[in-house]
């Protein structure tokens, strides 16, 4: 006997496009003007509809819980503004981007036709860009192991002059904060502006401060959910290659694409191919065999003592595994937590969660791994709060608590940077009573959320001024050596980072637990017995018929 109708067990579909929805209510009041249940057809939309979220459903968020969330982000966010990047937006670049010199060399250097891996000419760009008095430390050099197509993509920065090309890379940054934010709030049908002040701590504070490449992955990550979750995998597939151009957290999203969305598969093989083209034409096979099989597993291990690192081959090297195996064992646990992620995306896209496919995989990768920072587990962010609009009961708070733990940019209080409290804490109010408004005391848990997390950063130890790093003899490095290796130099020559202490302990458990908790919720989401899925647009249109045979008349 089919079950009867309720919006129960139809509310998990996802409808395509120009599909009558089904309101609640007997027949006869449908046609006619009878008075509809509160829940009729206001909560559900085609998936298409871009103010639904990924499972087409109008979010249930009360109108005063989300106006109120609305208020206090835009508050939060104007207070940022004018404190900081409006008062003196020069000062604002100056003080960020600190690691664009490597980056912007590694370009120059690859136009020229030299070799980016290398220690010369890379190093005499580097202090060239930032020249200083003192003339102690010119034998550092910065490594750049990003790939050829990377350089490529971004040689337009390389004719500009260094302090205009570090202007565009911050507003690159801040532009591709504000496209994360937006395919994000689209795709879980959260305010806009709540999710923004949800990514500024750590997706944009975090990573603008450091000048990495990865908030342009996030949004290339975010445009190829919101393209899957309109149902345009050919999009989905060439933007979720793009997001290469940052390899430890594009894979992700590819590979989740790949599985989950199989109309995705040819673009996003056709845009590979055009990076790998792309990167030939930049280095030549030569030197991306050498990026491949020298300049990246160099580069893991020139930090895997370093005790800002975040990856599983840091904890082993930690217990006394060797270098190579310890790196060896962080890249296969990236393989594995990469097919873990791919697996579940495949469950959700089944069942209609279709951005899953994009966000999900790229959550899970950031666990364990060979080379991990707190800039690369922002990544991660979006797929938690896709997972929190999701999930109900107390698997909903679990994810909520994962999702408080991930938005702090912990790196920047280790640094000093005490002014992003105020607002991470905002961050972490407004977005967790805005996910937990079905759940039962939504505003309660969000303080007790907040408040626990604003203790355990209080209470870790401040940091100790680094001392400055001993002189490596000028024939301690040649020319010819890899930039990794007068790194690992720098780093040694260190009494503070490459030893492990009770602050970056701290710091490092709220990431790790944030990861695993919403990786667990993810599998317990995917586990209920009444969720259903569905496999093309007839099989929906079959259970949609089902339902309206078996609802009950009047």
């Amino acid at each position: 006997m089919p079950e009867p109708w309720s919006f129960r067990t139809c509310d998990r579909f996802a409808w395509p496009q120009n599909t009558r929805i089904p309101q609640d209510g007997p027949p006869s009041e449908q046609e006619g003007g009878a008075a509809r249940s509160p829940r009729g057809p206001s909560h559900i939309r085609p998936e298409g509809d871009a103010r639904r979220g990924a499972l087409g459903i109008r979010g249930s968020v009360s109108f005063p819980l989300r106006s109120a969330a609305i208020v206090v982000a835009s508050l939060a966010l104007l207070a940022y503004l004018v404190s900081g990047p409006l008062r003196s937006p020069s000062a604002f670049v100056r003080g960020n981007a600190i690691d664009f010199n490597a980056a912007y060399c590694g370009i120059k250097v690859a136009e020229r036709g030299a070799d980016p891996y290398r220690v010369e000419p890379l190093r005499r760009c580097e202090h060239d860009a930032t020249p200083t008095k003192d003339h102690s430390h010119d034998w550092i050099v910065v490594p750049a192991p990003l790939p050829g197509y990377t350089f490529s993509l971004l040689r337009p920065l390389a004719h500009l002059p260094y302090d205009a090309a570090k202007t565009a890379w911050v507003v690159l940054g801040v532009a591709s904060l504000l496209i994360a934010s937006f395919c994000a709030a689209r795709v879980t049908a959260l305010p806009f502006v709540v999710v923004l002040l949800a990514f500024t701590p750590a997706v944009g504070l975090l990573n603008i401060w450091y000048g990495e490449p990865v908030p342009l992955a996030i949004a290339l990550i975010g445009g190829a959910a919101l393209a899957a979750h309109r149902r345009h995998d050919a999009l989905a597939g060439v933007l979720a290659g793009l997001a290469l151009l940052e390899p430890h957290v594009g894979v992700g999203a590819c590979v989740g694409a790949f599985v989950a969305l199989p109309r995705s598969r040819l673009p996003l093989l056709a845009t590979c191919a055009v990076l790998g083209g792309l990167s030939l034409a930049t280095l030549g096979l030569q030197g991306d065999l050498e990026y491949l099989h020298v300049a990246l597993p160099a580069q893991a291990r020139s930090e895997i003592s370093v005790n800002y690192q975040l990856s599983l081959a840091h904890l082993l090297n930690v217990a006394g595994v060797p270098t190579r195996v310890a790196v060896t064992l962080g890249s296969l646990s990236y393989a594995v937590m990469t097919l873990v992620g791919a697996a579940l995306a495949w469950r959700l896209a089944r069942g209609g969660v279709r951005a899953a496919a994009v966000y999900l995989p790229v959550t899970c990768a950031m666990l364990g791994g060979p080379y991990v920072h707190t800039v690369e587990i922002a990544a991660a962010i979006p797929g938690v709060l896709l997972l929190c609009t999701l999930v109900e009961g107390g698997t909903r708070i679990v994810a909520a608590a994962a999702l408080s733990l991930l938005l702090v940019p912990w790196n920047a209080g280790a640094n000093g940077e005490v002014a992003y409290v105020p607002l991470t804490l905002a961050a972490v109010f407004t977005t967790t009573a805005l996910v937990l408004e079905r759940t039962a005391a939504p505003l309660r848990i969000a303080a007790a959320l907040t408040l626990a997390v604003g203790i355990y950063v209080f209470a870790i130890p401040p940091g100790v001024p680094q001392p400055a790093p001993q002189v490596a003899r000028p024939s301690a490095i040649r020319a010819d050596d890899l930039a990794s290796r007068g790194w690992t130099m720098f780093v040694s020559s260190s009494t503070i980072w490459p030893h492990e202490d009770v602050k970056h302990v701290m710091l490092k458990l709220p990431q790790w637990l944030g990861l695993l908790l919403a990786i667990g919720a993810a599998a317990a989401f995917v586990r209920r017995p009444h969720i259903r899925f569905v496999h093309d647009d007839v099989e929906i249109a079959t259970a949609f018929r089902s339902t309206q045979r078996a609802r009950p008349t009047v």
